[in-house]
C-alpha cells in the first residue's frame, strides 16, 4: 500500500546531518556528551536546574504518570486514535484508560 499523505514533514539540513555523523563517530549514541549538552541546553531554556533526556515518548509518558501520582484505581482520558505508547504508559502504572 502506498501512502499519499505524509505523517510528518522532515526538514533536516546539512547541520543535522553533520551532528548525526559526529555523534556516530563519537561512539556515544544513547548517552554521553551530546546527551549531556542537550539536557543542559533544555534546562537552561526552561530556566530549571535539571533536565533528563529519555529514549522515547513511552518512557516520558510513563515518567509523567509516576510524577503525577497516577496509579491503581485511577482513570486517564486518552484519545482513541493514538500510538500504543499512550495506553501502555497508563497501563504501566496500573491505571485504566477511557476514550
Amino acid at each position: 500500500m502506498s501512502y499519499n499523505i505524509p505523517l510528518f514533514d522532515l526538514n533536516y539540513g546539512p547541520e543535522e546531518e553533520e551532528a548525526i555523523v559526529e555523534t556516530i563517530r563519537s561512539k556515544w549514541i544513547s548517552a554521553g556528551p551530546k546527551c549531556a549538552e542537550l539536557e543542559e541546553l533544555f534546562a537552561n531554556m526552561l530556566n530549571v536546574k535539571y533536565a533528563c533526556a529519555v529514549t522515547n515518548c513511552t518512557v516520558a509518558l510513563h515518567m509523567a504518570c509516576i510524577v503525577l501520582g497516577i496509579g491503581k484505581n485511577d482513570e486517564v482520558i486518552c484519545p482513541s486514535l493514538t500510538f500504543a505508547a499512550t495506553v501502555n504508559a497508563i497501563k504501566y502504572v496500573g491505571a485504566s484508560q477511557c476514550h
